[in-house]
């Protein structure tokens, strides 16, 4: 790709943050154009009907993965756009499914802001990029395994709420307790869990934790 013709689309629910973020792209000469949202499902309807190069995200936005689902919707549906996370939750759980998915970086917010343009450009030249805190984490954990097909994300691809649920079940909680724990009817777990059963082709609960330890949902002992 040739020199200022990256557009690039943020998403982070901290004005300040996406004001840094412009004020630091727009001195970029790789970049061709920037768009910040603060709104998921704004950001969402951008990069569906626009050209993408890059994406930034934040995993947690208004105290929800909102920012990990449009990151697994993006690598999903737009394969061309390459998605950098940007984000003050750093954990290990979060930087697995992230790798899992297939991030080409992700870059916690201890570390300098400038940062963004390294990871940016060695995004840009088909490489990948980890910060320094993050990539210790990696290698501390010996995360090695291969992300997840653009097929096999099509047809397992849980949602947030999916996801909560599978690792209720995994801990061996009832239908009647997941529902009082995220103030849902029991209806509405049951059709999830019946989601995932279906997504993950497995038929019972001991089927449904042995497909979370093999793709690292949960581990052996679940927190």
């Amino acid at each position: 790709m040739v020199k200022g013709n990256l557009n690039i689309v943020v998403l982070d629910d901290h004005p300040m943050i996406l004001t840094g973020l412009r004020d630091l792209l727009k001195r970029n000469p790789l970049i061709k154009s920037t768009v910040t949202f603060e709104n998921p499902e704004d950001f969402r309807t951008h990069v569906n009907s626009n050209r993408v190069d890059i994406a930034i995200i934040d995993i947690r936005i208004f105290k929800s993965d909102a920012g990990l689902d449009m990151a697994k919707h993006i690598i999903s549906k737009k394969p061309k756009t390459k998605v950098l996370i940007y984000s003050g939750n750093s954990n290990i759980s979060y930087i697995t499914e992230c790798i899992k998915i297939g991030v080409k970086g992700f870059i916690s917010k201890d570390s300098p802001i400038r940062e963004i343009g390294v990871a940016l450009e060695k995004i840009n030249s088909g490489g990948e990029y980890f910060s320094k805190d993050v990539a210790e984490l990696i290698a501390n954990h010996e995360l090695n395994f291969e992300p997840l097909s653009t097929q096999e994300l099509k047809e397992n691809l849980l949602t947030t709420r999916e996801l909560e649920i599978l690792k209720l079940v995994c801990k061996g909680y009832p239908d009647k307790e997941i529902a009082n724990m995220l103030a849902i009817s029991v209806y509405t777990v049951r059709t999830h869990r019946n989601r995932v059963l279906v997504k993950t082709q497995t038929k019972n609960a001991r089927g449904l934790y042995q497909y979370a330890l093999k793709n690292r949902i949960i581990y052996d002992k679940i927190d």
